[in-house]
């Protein structure tokens, strides 16, 4: 009776769930109905927008409950919206449109990705991040663009552009899987899942900043297409622009807006900046054909202006990060959608599909390996390096952002039929390594964590903290130093008895552990007895 009961409570808050939904969709089709009236009619360009964020959305969640990353959900249902001759909204989906939402999610990508980076850990450890970052991505770029060169017989400019497309990860899938690996506290004591974390938002860069220089290269605009000195110097200028934007804006952050300023306004003051301030880069750089530039000023600005922020003890700036992670959640589904709907499976030649496990595989070993090589003589275990070489395999995110740049470029400049299938070509390759890596990568990630790391013997206070008060966790239980999930904030763990000892020097107050259970009483009574006391 009980167990109908609950079933019955279960099927009563899914079917609510559901209701809400669905009316939640028709207010919103409504309201811009009311608004935009034509262009919310099938067929219309708006109305394939609204089509494509519901199916991506919801296919996202789907997937993700089964235990997968919800990006995959979200490029299947894409590619279906494509190649499904009955529900194809592909063909009304302005093309304009699609690279400005594509921009937009880049800055969202780069923006994010620097604040997520530990300023602590950068300062600590920058030789060892700059390595684990760059040196992976850049070599992998580099093998398979030779192996493109030789094998598919691309032209130099292509086949880099080919390598700095398929070779940067995604911290869309890494850091899920390596927060839940950090809260169970596999691999703390050596810092393993914040250094990966804080490498993988650097990592991204580097292959945005890649491909900007090489596309440029590949796809010159007419007035630079003749100049020797133009095409020499515009990587290293991209460099030197992106550097100088970057300090400028980020230190001049520093003190705008003023620290006396209160909360929450002083943090939504610096989220509208970092957006604005990205936007103008990366629109403005493609503007004057400076692609890379914006990129990496982006990213140099937000880790300069998060710097900034770190050494002056702010401790708002994590709102700052949310903000922007709940844009994120909005333009996730959008961004992966567009990239699914430009691809024609009926076109794809099986042998080509072959070729794209070989640069897939040959990407992948280059990266691991070089990966295992930049945490060597650091201290780590053979079984920590290899974990290492495992998180660094899964891509999507940059892909979903940069993969059809080359091809919208291509469409928009009318560009000659050799040039068009180039691009396809590296389009296709972008949504296939998605496709083969993000899944696997997610599940290899998830398996490899407590096989290959030691969990740390410690707890953290702020864990310890809530363990005081929590009346649902037993005594006994309190004095285990493994069974307690380490916080991803926590950068020291502390033992059992020090924290005792602590609260002990301190205060003098008791800690339940130190309280004996009566094993006939009830198990929660140490507990409520020292809230009593507090």
């Amino acid at each position: 009776m009980k167990r109908l009961k609950i079933l019955k409570y279960d099927c009563i808050r899914i079917v609510n769930i559901y209701i809400s939904y669905i009316i939640l969709i028709l207010f919103i089709y409504g309201t811009l109905w009311t608004v935009f009236q034509a262009q919310m009619y099938p067929g219309k360009n708006l109305f394939s927008f609204f089509i494509l964020f519901l199916a991506c959305y919801f296919s996202g969640h789907l997937v993700n409950s089964i235990g997968l990353p919800p990006l995959l959900g979200m490029l299947i249902a894409g590619i279906l919206l494509r190649n499904i001759a009955a529900i194809n909204i592909a063909k009304d989906i302005n093309l304009r449109w699609s690279i400005v939402i594509k921009s937009l999610s880049l800055v969202i990508i780069l923006i994010h990705g620097g604040l997520k980076c530990d300023s602590a850990v950068l300062l600590r450890f920058k030789c060892l991040v700059t390595l684990l970052s760059c040196v992976p991505c850049i070599g992998e770029a580099i093998a398979i663009a030779i192996v493109t060169r030789y094998v598919l017989a691309f032209p130099w400019a292509w086949s880099f552009v080919m390598g700095f497309v398929m070779s940067p990860l995604s911290p869309a899938v890494i850091v899920p899987q390596l927060v839940k690996i950090q809260e169970l506290g596999y691999g703390i004591d050596k810092g393993i899942p914040t250094l990966i974390l804080a490498a993988s938002s650097i990592d991204g860069t580097i292959a945005i900043m890649g491909f900007a220089i090489f596309a440029q290269l590949a796809q010159p605009t007419p007035e630079h297409k003749e100049s020797l000195t133009f095409t020499v110097l515009h990587g290293p200028l991209e460099v030197l622009i992106g550097l100088l934007y970057g300090f400028g804006v980020g230190v001049l952050f520093w003190y705008i807006p003023s620290y006396e300023l209160s909360e929450p306004f002083k943090s939504r003051f610096r989220y509208s900046l970092l957006a604005s301030a990205g936007v103008f880069a990366v629109f403005g750089g493609k503007l004057a054909t400076f692609s890379g530039a914006g990129a990496f000023g982006t990213l140099t600005l937000t880790l300069v202006a998060n710097y900034g922020w770190f050494k002056r003890g702010n401790k708002y700036d994590n709102v700052v990060s949310r903000d922007f992670k709940f844009i994120w959640d909005f333009f996730q589904p959008l961004l992966f959608g567009l990239i699914g709907t430009q691809m024609d499976i009926y076109s794809i030649q099986l042998k080509f599909l072959g070729y794209c496990i070989l640069l897939i595989v040959v990407g992948l070993i280059a990266r691991a390996s070089l990966a295992i090589l930049s945490v060597t003589n650091i201290g780590f275990t053979w079984k920590e390096k290899l974990f290492v070489g495992i998180t660094w395999t899964p891509k999507a995110t940059v892909q979903a952002a940069i993969g059809s740049l080359a091809l919208d470029t291509a469409i928009l400049r009318q560009s000659p039929e050799t040039t068009m299938n180039l691009a396809r070509m590296v389009l296709i390759a972008s949504i296939i390594v998605i496709l083969v890596t993000a899944p696997l990568g997610a599940i290899a990630i998830d398996k490899a964590g407590p096989r290959l790391l030691t969990r740390s013997p410690t707890l953290p206070r702020q864990k310890m903290e809530e363990a005081i008060f929590d009346d649902s966790i037993p005594i006994k239980d309190l004095n285990r130093k493994t069974d307690f999930p380490i916080g991803p904030t926590n950068r020291q763990g502390i033992t059992n008895q020090n924290f005792r000892d602590d609260i002990h020097a301190k205060s003098g107050k008791i800690f339940p552990a130190d309280i004996p259970s009566e094993p006939d009483g009830d198990e929660h009574s140490g507990v409520k007895e020292l809230v009593t006391k507090l």
